[in-house]
This record gives structure tokens, C-alpha cells and sequence, in this order.
């Protein structure tokens, strides 16, 4: 089986994709454009994005209230406005995972991401369920880290090697890298592609942890984070 994984960026430089076939990293290639990602990816089964799919439901149901001039109920505490800041996935993983806590598509840089990916993700999958019931599901290379056990602080910049060596040791011993193990160790755009493309794989086999029944519908919408059911190594 053929998965992917997407480190997706606001810029195509410091975007990332890596290719995993039965255990063994294929290929990694940093600098993605769209382009690039869609015939990278096109032979792939799961694509593993780490990027929000989507926005908080309160969120764009706000949004569409303020542009036609409707009454916006008073949320003056920090907490009042939590729904429109983070989707459901978002709390679920604060609340069930700490303290992994997942940045707000809303309120925070990511959002540029995830504008990207709006206009990308129909070229990846035109049925486009964010929930990751199709061809893409929505990934956090810290949080799969997490559920593996491994470091998943601190490894990002050229001030993170040490960390990055950390996790990649431990990953050799469970996954071929081949020629991507200095792209990994140089690079946390490349390791959190290859961690996004055995996300994927673990999604693909049924080895991930999905929206509960009671959340699917607003993970349709808003998209959900998958993270792996159990440790790597």
C-alpha cells in the first residue's frame, strides 16, 4: 500500500511530501507547490495532510452572521469564545490527549495554511470529506508523535537536531527511510511528511483513532485529526 504524507505550509519552500510504500519511505521532496504535491501524491491510496481541513462550524456560521448584518449574541470571556477559536477535533484532543493542544484555524497563523489547502484539497480528493473518511485525512506530527511515545517537543528549526535524531533512531528501527534519513535529520519539514505518510498508513489500516459517532457530522464539516491508536516502537 501507497500512502502520503503532506507537511503543508503557507508557502510552497517550506512545504514537504514523502511517499511510504509497505514500511519503507519511497521519496521525499521539500519544496512543494500544488502542483507538485497533486502528482507526487496521485498514485497514493491515503493522503495524510497536516493542515486543518476546515473551520469551526460556530465559526463560519458567526462569520456569515456579521456580513448580512445579523444579531451576534455577547461572548466577552475567553471561554465564551472557544467554539468559534476550535473545532471539535481541537477540543476533543485538549480534552482527551493533553497536553497536546492543536493551534486555532481561526485565530492563528495556521489559517494562511489552511486557505492553501481550501483550494488544494478538491484537487486531491473531489469527494473532499474532511472528516477522513476519503482519500485525505487530516494529521498532527505531534500528536501521531504523542501516540507513539517519541519526543514530539522542540524538534522544529535548526535549534531542534538533536531532538529530530532522537526520533528518527527510534523510527529506523520500525520503518525503512532509505535515502530520506538526512532529509529527516536536516529538515522538520520532511520528518513531519514522513511522520504524515505513516499517519496515513495507519489511518488506511484501520489503526487510527477517528471523529466519535456523535462528532462525524461536524467533522465532515470542519474536518478531524486523526492520530494513531497505539505506540510505533
Amino acid at each position: 500500500m501507497l500512502t502520503a504524507g503532506v507537511d503543508l505550509a503557507a508557502s510552497p519552500a517550506a512545504s514537504a511530501v514523502a511517499l511510504v510504500a509497505d514500511g519503507t519511505v519511497v521519496a521525499v521532496a521539500v519544496g512543494a507547490g500544488d502542483d507538485a504535491i497533486v502528482d507526487l501524491t496521485s498514485d497514493a491510496s491515503k493522503i495524510g495532510i497536516d493542515c486543518p481541513l476546515g473551520w469551526p462550524v460556530a465559526f463560519t456560521d458567526f462569520i456569515g452572521t456579521v456580513a448580512t448584518g445579523g444579531p451576534v449574541p455577547a461572548r466577552e470571556s475567553v471561554a465564551g469564545r472557544a467554539e468559534l477559536a476550535y473545532r471539535a477535533t481541537d477540543r476533543w484532543i485538549a480534552r482527551h490527549h493533553p497536553p497536546l493542544r492543536p493551534l486555532s484555524v481561526s485565530a492563528d497563523r495556521i489559517a494562511h495554511v489552511a486557505f492553501r489547502c481550501a483550494g488544494l484539497l478538491p484537487r486531491l480528493d473531489p469527494a473532499a470529506d474532511r472528516s477522513g473518511a476519503g482519500r485525505v485525512a487530516e494529521v498532527y506530527p505531534a500528536g501521531s508523535l504523542h501516540a507513539w511515545r517519541l519526543p514530539f517537543r522542540r524538534y522544529k528549526g535548526r535549534d531542534g537536531a538533536p531532538v529530530r535524531a532522537e526520533i528518527v533512531s527510534a523510527l529506523e528501527g520500525v520503518v525503512d527511510l532509505g535515502g530520506s534519513r538526512a532529509a529527516c535529520l536536516n529538515s522538520d519539514h520532511a520528518l513531519d511528511a514522513v511522520i504524515a505518510g505513516l499517519t496515513a498508513h495507519a489511518v488506511a489500516s484501520g489503526d487510527a483513532l477517528g471523529p466519535p459517532s456523535d462528532l462525524v457530522r461536524s467533522a465532515a464539516r470542519e474536518g478531524w485529526i486523526w492520530l494513531p491508536a497505539r505506540p510505533i516502537v
